[in-house]
């Protein structure tokens, strides 16, 4: 059961209630025991169903909080895993900006990690080789290949060193 469904179980509730009233208004001119009886036993009905679609509703959202917490601790674990690998790492987008880096990628790049994320990866390359990191950015934007290369980055205050990287675009 979801949500819409619940709702309609309500909306019906309603539009059955309102005739039992607009009967009672009818029925109020003529005097007879049984429209009391009728009126107990659908709103008894009625009770139930209602009871009914709340319980089922009420076990799907454990459910989904339950499967949501799984989620969660999964999503965690992966991040652990990345943040303390002994390898650098870094995530980019396609225009090279870092989304993501770990422990090791700061220390290495000798930057405090949160100020890594949206810093442009092209400001760790040595001034004399930006030109050919923009040039094999721009030819991987236009490939749907993988491709691993060999470059040098330079930590912000420190000496050059070689990085294996390997970038491809993400299909969705």
């Amino acid at each position: 059961m979801n949500v819409d469904m619940f709702t309609q179980q309500v909306q019906t509730l309603q539009e059955r209630l309102t005739l039992l009233y607009q009967s009672a208004d009818t029925q109020q001119k003529l005097p007879t025991d049984s429209f009391v009886p009728s009126l107990l036993k659908e709103l008894g009905t009625s009770s139930e169903e209602l009871q009914v679609a709340g319980e089922e509703l009420l076990h799907q959202t454990e459910t989904l909080i339950s499967l949501r917490q799984q989620l969660e601790a999964e999503r965690q674990s992966y991040k652990d895993l990345f943040e303390f690998m002994p390898q650098a790492y870094l995530v980019t987008d396609a225009q090279g900006k870092i989304l993501q880096a770990n422990r090791a990628a700061a220390t290495l790049l000798g930057v405090e990690q949160s100020r890594l994320q949206d810093k442009l990866l092209v400001s760790f390359i040595p001034v004399e080789k930006r030109s050919a990191f923009r040039s094999n950015l721009n030819q991987l934007q236009k490939s749907n290949w993988v491709q691993q290369n060999k470059l040098r980055l330079q930590a912000h205050q420190g000496e050059s060193f070689k990085a294996s990287v390997l970038r491809g675009r993400q299909r969705l």
